[in-house]
Protein backbone atom coordinates (compact mmCIF):
# COMPACT_ATOMS: atom_id res chain seq x y z
CA UNK A 1 0.00 0.00 0.00
CA UNK A 2 1.32 3.57 -1.08
CA UNK A 3 -1.19 5.06 1.10
CA UNK A 4 -1.73 7.89 -1.84
CA UNK A 5 -4.87 9.62 -2.75
CA UNK A 6 -5.70 11.11 -6.34
CA UNK A 7 -8.67 13.57 -6.01
CA UNK A 8 -9.77 15.25 -9.03
CA UNK A 9 -11.70 18.46 -8.71
CA UNK A 10 -13.12 20.75 -11.20
CA UNK A 11 -14.17 24.57 -11.29
CA UNK A 12 -17.46 24.11 -9.36
CA UNK A 13 -14.99 23.17 -7.01
CA UNK A 14 -12.79 26.72 -6.61
CA UNK A 15 -12.65 26.53 -2.94
CA UNK A 16 -10.85 23.52 -2.45
CA UNK A 17 -9.20 23.99 -5.82
CA UNK A 18 -7.57 27.33 -4.47
CA UNK A 19 -6.96 25.58 -1.10
CA UNK A 20 -4.69 23.17 -2.58
CA UNK A 21 -2.98 25.73 -4.56
CA UNK A 22 -2.23 27.97 -1.40
CA UNK A 23 -0.43 24.51 -1.01
CA UNK A 24 2.06 24.09 -3.42
CA UNK A 25 2.94 28.37 -3.51
CA UNK A 26 4.28 29.43 -5.43
CA UNK A 27 1.62 29.42 -8.37
CA UNK A 28 0.72 31.78 -10.70
CA UNK A 29 -2.61 33.14 -12.40
CA UNK A 30 -2.91 30.54 -15.17
CA UNK A 31 -3.51 28.01 -12.37
CA UNK A 32 -6.71 29.54 -11.19
CA UNK A 33 -9.86 27.84 -11.28
CA UNK A 34 -11.26 31.68 -12.69
CA UNK A 35 -9.14 31.48 -15.48
CA UNK A 36 -9.50 27.58 -16.11
CA UNK A 37 -13.68 28.57 -15.94
CA UNK A 38 -12.82 31.03 -18.95
CA UNK A 39 -11.26 28.18 -21.22
CA UNK A 40 -14.21 26.05 -20.26
CA UNK A 41 -16.36 28.92 -21.39
CA UNK A 42 -14.38 29.84 -24.49
CA UNK A 43 -15.40 26.00 -25.62
CA UNK A 44 -11.94 24.82 -24.73
CA UNK A 45 -12.20 21.59 -22.67
CA UNK A 46 -13.31 20.28 -19.45
CA UNK A 47 -11.21 21.45 -16.50
CA UNK A 48 -9.92 19.29 -13.74
CA UNK A 49 -6.98 19.81 -11.41
CA UNK A 50 -5.92 16.58 -10.12
CA UNK A 51 -4.71 16.71 -6.46
CA UNK A 52 -2.33 13.85 -5.50
CA UNK A 53 -1.08 13.46 -2.33
CA UNK A 54 0.71 10.85 -0.68
CA UNK A 55 1.91 11.68 3.17
CA UNK A 56 2.83 15.45 3.59
CA UNK A 57 3.94 15.58 -0.13
CA UNK A 58 0.89 17.42 -2.70
CA UNK A 59 1.17 17.45 -6.53
CA UNK A 60 -1.44 19.42 -8.34
CA UNK A 61 -1.92 19.38 -11.89
CA UNK A 62 -4.46 21.32 -13.48
CA UNK A 63 -5.31 20.77 -16.80
CA UNK A 64 -8.37 20.30 -19.68
CA UNK A 65 -9.98 17.37 -20.68
CA UNK A 66 -11.37 17.59 -24.21
CA UNK A 67 -13.79 15.29 -26.72
CA UNK A 68 -12.58 14.22 -29.63
CA UNK A 69 -15.13 13.97 -32.21
CA UNK A 70 -15.23 10.43 -33.41
CA UNK A 71 -18.46 9.01 -34.09
CA UNK A 72 -19.22 6.03 -31.41
CA UNK A 73 -15.97 6.74 -29.75
CA UNK A 74 -15.45 8.41 -26.16
CA UNK A 75 -12.05 9.12 -26.42
CA UNK A 76 -10.48 12.10 -25.05
CA UNK A 77 -7.41 13.74 -24.82
CA UNK A 78 -5.68 16.50 -21.99
CA UNK A 79 -4.06 19.82 -22.88
CA UNK A 80 -4.13 23.06 -21.48
CA UNK A 81 -4.88 26.70 -20.65
CA UNK A 82 -3.09 29.47 -22.63
CA UNK A 83 -0.62 30.17 -20.83
CA UNK A 84 2.49 28.59 -18.76
CA UNK A 85 1.31 25.63 -16.56
CA UNK A 86 2.12 22.59 -15.58
CA UNK A 87 2.28 20.58 -12.26
CA UNK A 88 3.19 22.49 -8.68
CA UNK A 89 4.05 20.74 -5.55
CA UNK A 90 4.10 21.35 -1.95
CA UNK A 91 7.79 23.14 -0.62
CA UNK A 92 10.88 20.81 -0.62
CA UNK A 93 11.86 18.02 -2.33
CA UNK A 94 9.73 15.09 -4.02
CA UNK A 95 11.16 12.06 -3.33
CA UNK A 96 11.29 9.82 -5.92
CA UNK A 97 9.04 7.02 -4.65
CA UNK A 98 6.29 9.52 -4.68
CA UNK A 99 6.99 10.90 -7.74
CA UNK A 100 6.57 7.18 -9.18
CA UNK A 101 3.38 6.59 -7.23
CA UNK A 102 2.32 10.52 -9.03
CA UNK A 103 2.86 9.04 -12.22
CA UNK A 104 0.95 5.59 -12.31
CA UNK A 105 -1.93 7.69 -10.64
CA UNK A 106 -1.91 10.20 -13.74
CA UNK A 107 -1.79 7.39 -15.82
CA UNK A 108 -4.53 5.49 -14.49
CA UNK A 109 -6.51 8.54 -14.47
CA UNK A 110 -6.00 9.11 -18.08
CA UNK A 111 -6.79 5.34 -19.04
CA UNK A 112 -9.59 5.44 -16.99
CA UNK A 113 -11.17 8.86 -18.44
CA UNK A 114 -9.74 7.35 -22.32
CA UNK A 115 -6.91 9.91 -22.66
CA UNK A 116 -5.41 9.36 -25.98
CA UNK A 117 -2.19 12.13 -25.23
CA UNK A 118 -1.66 14.62 -22.58
CA UNK A 119 0.05 17.91 -23.32
CA UNK A 120 0.99 21.00 -21.27
CA UNK A 121 3.33 24.07 -21.48
CA UNK A 122 5.12 24.34 -18.37
CA UNK A 123 5.70 27.40 -16.47
CA UNK A 124 9.10 28.50 -16.77
CA UNK A 125 9.43 30.13 -13.49
CA UNK A 126 8.00 28.06 -11.68
CA UNK A 127 10.40 24.80 -13.03
CA UNK A 128 8.31 21.29 -12.47
CA UNK A 129 9.37 19.14 -14.95
CA UNK A 130 11.58 16.50 -13.27
CA UNK A 131 7.90 15.72 -12.26
CA UNK A 132 7.54 14.38 -15.48
CA UNK A 133 10.63 12.66 -16.21
CA UNK A 134 10.48 9.38 -18.09
CA UNK A 135 7.07 9.73 -18.60
CA UNK A 136 6.61 11.14 -21.90
CA UNK A 137 8.70 13.85 -23.38
CA UNK A 138 10.20 16.92 -22.15
CA UNK A 139 11.15 19.17 -24.43
CA UNK A 140 13.00 22.91 -24.82
CA UNK A 141 11.35 24.88 -26.28
CA UNK A 142 13.73 28.24 -26.43
CA UNK A 143 13.75 30.79 -23.79
CA UNK A 144 11.83 33.72 -21.59
CA UNK A 145 12.74 36.75 -20.02
CA UNK A 146 11.82 38.22 -16.77
CA UNK A 147 12.60 41.52 -14.53
CA UNK A 148 14.19 40.32 -11.34
CA UNK A 149 12.60 43.19 -8.67
CA UNK A 150 14.38 41.89 -5.96
CA UNK A 151 16.90 44.41 -6.25
CA UNK A 152 16.55 48.38 -5.02
CA UNK A 153 14.95 49.48 -7.72
CA UNK A 154 17.94 51.73 -9.47
CA UNK A 155 19.88 48.99 -9.55
CA UNK A 156 16.78 47.36 -11.68
CA UNK A 157 16.93 50.70 -14.01
CA UNK A 158 20.87 50.23 -14.21
CA UNK A 159 20.77 46.93 -15.79
CA UNK A 160 18.47 48.50 -18.91
CA UNK A 161 20.33 48.77 -22.32
CA UNK A 162 21.47 52.45 -22.46
CA UNK A 163 19.30 52.65 -25.38
CA UNK A 164 16.69 51.44 -23.77
CA UNK A 165 16.91 54.02 -20.94
CA UNK A 166 17.35 56.82 -23.53
CA UNK A 167 14.31 56.10 -25.40
CA UNK A 168 12.46 55.90 -21.90
CA UNK A 169 13.33 59.55 -21.16
CA UNK A 170 12.60 60.21 -24.55
CA UNK A 171 8.84 59.18 -24.29
CA UNK A 172 8.60 60.99 -20.87
CA UNK A 173 10.34 64.15 -22.44
CA UNK A 174 7.86 64.22 -25.56
CA UNK A 175 4.85 63.88 -22.97
CA UNK A 176 4.58 60.46 -23.35
CA UNK A 177 2.32 59.07 -20.07
CA UNK A 178 1.70 55.40 -18.82
CA UNK A 179 -0.70 54.75 -15.81
CA UNK A 180 -2.87 51.61 -14.28
CA UNK A 181 -6.54 52.43 -15.39
CA UNK A 182 -9.87 50.74 -15.10
CA UNK A 183 -12.26 48.86 -17.49
CA UNK A 184 -13.60 52.03 -19.21
CA UNK A 185 -10.57 51.27 -21.05
CA UNK A 186 -11.18 47.87 -22.37
CA UNK A 187 -12.75 49.45 -25.84
CA UNK A 188 -9.42 51.13 -26.63
CA UNK A 189 -6.82 48.16 -25.44
CA UNK A 190 -8.84 45.53 -27.61
CA UNK A 191 -8.91 47.59 -30.89
CA UNK A 192 -5.28 48.25 -30.33
CA UNK A 193 -4.39 44.74 -29.61
CA UNK A 194 -6.02 43.33 -32.32
CA UNK A 195 -4.81 45.43 -35.39
CA UNK A 196 -1.54 44.79 -33.54
CA UNK A 197 -2.21 40.82 -33.46
CA UNK A 198 -3.47 41.68 -37.33
CA UNK A 199 0.09 43.38 -38.14
CA UNK A 200 2.05 41.10 -36.70
CA UNK A 201 0.25 37.82 -38.48
CA UNK A 202 -0.16 36.07 -34.93
CA UNK A 203 -1.65 32.89 -34.75
CA UNK A 204 -5.60 32.60 -34.69
CA UNK A 205 -5.41 31.54 -30.87
CA UNK A 206 -3.89 34.93 -29.91
CA UNK A 207 -7.53 36.31 -31.01
CA UNK A 208 -9.92 36.83 -27.97
CA UNK A 209 -13.52 38.81 -28.20
CA UNK A 210 -14.76 41.30 -25.81
CA UNK A 211 -16.45 38.76 -23.65
CA UNK A 212 -12.99 37.01 -22.98
CA UNK A 213 -11.49 40.70 -21.73
CA UNK A 214 -14.35 41.28 -19.86
CA UNK A 215 -14.60 38.04 -18.13
CA UNK A 216 -10.79 38.77 -16.95
CA UNK A 217 -11.63 42.32 -15.68
CA UNK A 218 -14.51 40.73 -13.86
CA UNK A 219 -14.21 37.78 -12.44
CA UNK A 220 -10.41 38.02 -11.91
CA UNK A 221 -10.61 41.87 -11.14
CA UNK A 222 -8.39 41.58 -8.26
CA UNK A 223 -5.77 39.85 -10.71
CA UNK A 224 -5.95 41.71 -13.60
CA UNK A 225 -4.61 44.73 -14.58
CA UNK A 226 -4.85 46.85 -17.71
CA UNK A 227 -2.30 49.78 -18.56
CA UNK A 228 -2.15 52.60 -21.32
CA UNK A 229 0.60 54.49 -22.26
CA UNK A 230 -0.82 58.08 -23.91
CA UNK A 231 0.10 61.08 -25.46
CA UNK A 232 -2.04 64.16 -25.78
CA UNK A 233 -4.93 62.01 -25.06
CA UNK A 234 -4.06 59.84 -27.51
CA UNK A 235 -3.52 55.51 -26.58
CA UNK A 236 -0.11 54.53 -27.82
CA UNK A 237 0.60 51.35 -26.30
CA UNK A 238 -1.53 48.78 -23.81
CA UNK A 239 -0.89 45.83 -22.03
CA UNK A 240 -2.81 43.53 -19.85
CA UNK A 241 -1.11 41.99 -17.08
CA UNK A 242 -1.69 39.97 -14.03
CA UNK A 243 -0.45 39.55 -10.76
CA UNK A 244 -0.49 36.87 -8.76
CA UNK A 245 2.04 35.35 -5.42
CA UNK A 246 4.21 37.98 -6.31
CA UNK A 247 4.30 37.02 -9.88
CA UNK A 248 3.28 39.87 -12.67
CA UNK A 249 2.81 38.48 -15.94
CA UNK A 250 2.44 40.81 -19.48
CA UNK A 251 -0.26 38.27 -20.61
CA UNK A 252 -0.89 40.56 -23.58
CA UNK A 253 -0.15 43.79 -25.17
CA UNK A 254 -0.31 46.21 -28.31
CA UNK A 255 1.13 49.23 -30.07
CA UNK A 256 -0.55 51.58 -32.49
CA UNK A 257 0.85 51.80 -35.72
CA UNK A 258 1.07 55.33 -35.59
CA UNK A 259 3.67 55.27 -32.58
CA UNK A 260 5.53 52.40 -33.14
CA UNK A 261 8.50 53.82 -34.49
CA UNK A 262 8.90 55.75 -30.96
CA UNK A 263 8.64 52.31 -28.92
CA UNK A 264 5.98 53.68 -26.33
CA UNK A 265 5.73 49.78 -25.08
CA UNK A 266 9.68 50.33 -23.42
CA UNK A 267 7.75 53.20 -21.07
CA UNK A 268 4.95 51.06 -20.58
CA UNK A 269 7.04 48.02 -19.58
CA UNK A 270 9.38 50.14 -17.21
CA UNK A 271 5.91 51.54 -15.89
CA UNK A 272 4.81 47.91 -15.06
CA UNK A 273 8.29 46.94 -12.85
CA UNK A 274 7.74 50.35 -10.95
CA UNK A 275 4.59 49.10 -9.97
CA UNK A 276 4.91 45.92 -9.46
CA UNK A 277 8.09 47.27 -6.79
CA UNK A 278 5.59 49.49 -4.94
CA UNK A 279 2.84 46.58 -4.67
CA UNK A 280 5.11 43.97 -3.62
CA UNK A 281 6.17 41.97 -6.53
CA UNK A 282 9.50 39.73 -7.16
CA UNK A 283 9.26 39.62 -10.94
CA UNK A 284 7.65 40.89 -14.15
CA UNK A 285 7.79 37.94 -16.33
CA UNK A 286 7.99 39.51 -20.59
CA UNK A 287 7.55 36.37 -21.62
CA UNK A 288 10.02 35.68 -24.99
CA UNK A 289 10.01 36.13 -28.79
CA UNK A 290 7.53 34.59 -31.31
CA UNK A 291 7.86 31.21 -30.81
CA UNK A 292 10.12 31.30 -27.83
CA UNK A 293 12.73 32.07 -30.29
CA UNK A 294 15.72 34.57 -30.06
CA UNK A 295 14.47 37.11 -32.43
CA UNK A 296 14.05 41.08 -32.75
CA UNK A 297 11.33 40.73 -30.02
CA UNK A 298 13.52 38.74 -27.70
CA UNK A 299 16.22 40.99 -28.28
CA UNK A 300 14.02 44.04 -27.42
CA UNK A 301 12.59 42.67 -24.05
CA UNK A 302 16.46 41.52 -23.11
CA UNK A 303 17.10 45.29 -23.26
CA UNK A 304 15.58 45.47 -20.34
CA UNK A 305 18.34 43.85 -18.19
CA UNK A 306 16.00 40.60 -17.96
CA UNK A 307 17.02 37.17 -16.68
CA UNK A 308 16.45 33.94 -18.69
CA UNK A 309 14.33 31.08 -18.13
CA UNK A 310 14.19 27.94 -20.37
CA UNK A 311 10.78 27.39 -21.98
CA UNK A 312 9.59 24.00 -21.86
CA UNK A 313 6.37 21.50 -22.89
CA UNK A 314 5.24 18.08 -22.05
CA UNK A 315 3.52 16.07 -24.54
CA UNK A 316 2.70 11.96 -23.96
CA UNK A 317 1.06 9.49 -26.14
CA UNK A 318 -0.91 7.23 -23.36
CA UNK A 319 -2.54 4.99 -26.02
CA UNK A 320 0.13 4.46 -29.12
CA UNK A 321 -2.26 2.10 -31.29
CA UNK A 322 -4.96 4.77 -31.44
CA UNK A 323 -3.12 7.79 -31.40
CA UNK A 324 -1.47 6.20 -34.48
CA UNK A 325 -5.09 5.41 -35.94
CA UNK A 326 -6.37 8.57 -34.93
CA UNK A 327 -3.29 10.47 -36.74
CA UNK A 328 -3.91 8.16 -39.94
CA UNK A 329 -7.78 8.95 -40.24
CA UNK A 330 -6.78 12.82 -39.53
CA UNK A 331 -4.34 12.82 -42.49
CA UNK A 332 -6.80 10.23 -44.87
CA UNK A 333 -9.81 12.66 -44.66
CA UNK A 334 -7.99 15.82 -45.23
CA UNK A 335 -5.33 14.31 -47.44
CA UNK A 336 -2.30 15.92 -45.73
CA UNK A 337 0.27 14.55 -43.55
CA UNK A 338 2.07 17.68 -41.69
CA UNK A 339 5.24 18.71 -42.80
CA UNK A 340 5.09 21.19 -39.44
CA UNK A 341 5.74 19.82 -36.13
CA UNK A 342 2.79 19.40 -33.87
CA UNK A 343 1.28 17.70 -30.61
CA UNK A 344 -0.60 16.02 -31.26
CA UNK A 345 -0.57 15.28 -35.03
CA UNK A 346 -3.76 14.44 -34.90
CA UNK A 347 -5.38 18.20 -34.14
CA UNK A 348 -2.51 20.26 -36.45
CA UNK A 349 -4.90 23.15 -37.77
CA UNK A 350 -4.12 22.00 -41.02
CA UNK A 351 -5.78 18.82 -40.75
CA UNK A 352 -9.83 18.73 -40.60
CA UNK A 353 -12.68 16.68 -39.22
CA UNK A 354 -10.98 15.59 -35.95
CA UNK A 355 -12.34 17.48 -32.73
CA UNK A 356 -10.70 20.83 -31.51
CA UNK A 357 -7.10 22.50 -31.36
CA UNK A 358 -4.28 22.00 -28.48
Amino acid sequence: MHNNTLLTLTTKDARLWKTALEQTRPYDFYHLPEFHRLAEGNGEGDAVMLVFTQESHMIAFPMLLRNLDIPGKAYRDAGCVHGFVGPLTTSGEIPEQVRRHFIESLQEFYISQNVISAFSRLHPLIDRSTLLSGYGNVIDVGATLSIDLTPPPEEQLSRYRRNHRQDINRLKNAGYTCRRVGPKYLGDFLRIYLDTMDRIQADSMYYYDNDYFEYLLREMKDVIHLFVCELDGCIASVALCAFCNGIIQVHLAGTDAEHKKFAPMKLVFDTIREWGNKNGANVVHLGGGVGARRDSLYNFKKGFGANEHTYRIWQHIVDPDVYETLCSQAFDESRIEPSVDYFPKYRNPCLRGIGLRS
